[in-house]
């Protein structure tokens, strides 16, 4: 027979990106820091890096000021030895990642909150990742930011930020992103978790989600659905109905062909809107999610338990 309770062997490993220590098993050879999601990978009980890992010094009084790029990261990697570049000299410098090229110090240790697309749960993040799991329902998270120049035809699902350039043209896809900045042409389905800002007229098919909108002088937007946001600035044209959670500004140069509802809206002088509006209460954070009919059904089935437990006594 086996037995029932077998001591696993572990060890105490050190996390190589914030230095956190943590309990593994000896025969593990790949886990994650419990402190900040950063990929561990172990070989022969030793932490190994899949890339070489750079040291960022200290700023000057003239770097605190100017702000520049990392140009001479301090290779620390534990396979050095091995590395052409630095058997030749001890006091050379590995070429820095293509990543890591026009980012400072504060940009790679800064974190952010990302929601995941499973189970819509928040969770903080490291800047300088790409590509991570949900701690909640283990999920994977891409966190990528796309650069869109020329014609797309591909779904995008990312937590990170999406650009679509000036001459860009995206048909027909779904786009869930952070943040979302257009100056081409959009014609699809939008979900922000962040800002969505359009310089460029489009024509949304699907639905429209975001935290915050923005329309400038120069773009028409037509959408199908209605907009569901939490704040809006319309400085251009929209077609189409608008739903938000907070408050809603339009500016002297603002067309809005469409009904709005909002907790409280703002028209500029020489702004002009065709259609109703309703003033609604934002939603309390200590409210019921449940609707009438959810709670009558709620009453029914208690009404028909305690009919149950009388017929039994």
């Amino acid at each position: 027979m086996f037995r029932k309770n077998i001591s696993i062997p572990k060890q105490q490993i050190g996390c190589p990106a914030c230095g956190h220590r943590q309990m593994e098993s000896l025969f593990a050879i790949s886990t994650i820091c419990q402190n900040c999601n950063y990929g561990i990978a172990i070989r022969e009980g030793v932490v190994i890096h899949k890339r070489p890992r750079v040291r960022i010094s200290a700023p000057t009084a003239k770097q605190k000021t100017s702000g520049p790029d990392i140009k001479a990261p301090v290779l620390i990697s534990p396979w050095s030895r091995y590395l052409p570049w630095k058997r030749s000299s001890k006091n050379q410098t590995a070429p820095i990642a293509p990543e890591l090229l026009g980012k400072t110090a504060q940009d790679l240790t800064s974190a952010k909150v990302i929601t995941c697309h499973s189970c819509k749960k928040a969770q903080t993040m490291t800047q300088g990742i790409k590509e991570s799991h949900c701690i909640h329902c283990g999920a994977y998270i891409n966190l990528r930011d796309y650069e869109i120049e020329t014609e797309w035809h591909k779904r995008i699902q990312t937590s990170g930020n999406v650009h679509i350039h000036k001459h860009a043209i995206v048909r027909g896809v779904a786009i869930e992103c952070h943040d979302l900045f257009c100056e081409g042409e959009l014609h699809g389905s939008i979900h922000c978790t962040g800002k969505l800002e359009f310089h460029n007229s489009s024509t949304i098919i699907g639905k429209i989600f975001c935290q915050q909108l923005v329309l400038h002088s120069t773009c028409y937007i037509h959408s199908a659905a209605a907009i569901q946001t939490h704040s809006a600035l319309i400085i251009g044209q929209l077609h189409g109905s608008l739903i938000a959670s907070g408050g809603v500004t339009l500016e002297k140069s603002a067309i809005l062909h469409g009904d709005i509802t909002a907790a409280n809206i703002l028209i500029r002088p020489g702004a002009k809107h065709i259609g109703t509006i309703k003033i609604c209460a934002p939603p309390s954070s200590g409210s019921s999610s449940m609707s009438r009919e959810d709670w009558n059904s709620y009453w029914q089935f208690v009404g028909y338990f305690l009919q149950l437990r009388r017929a039994r006594t």
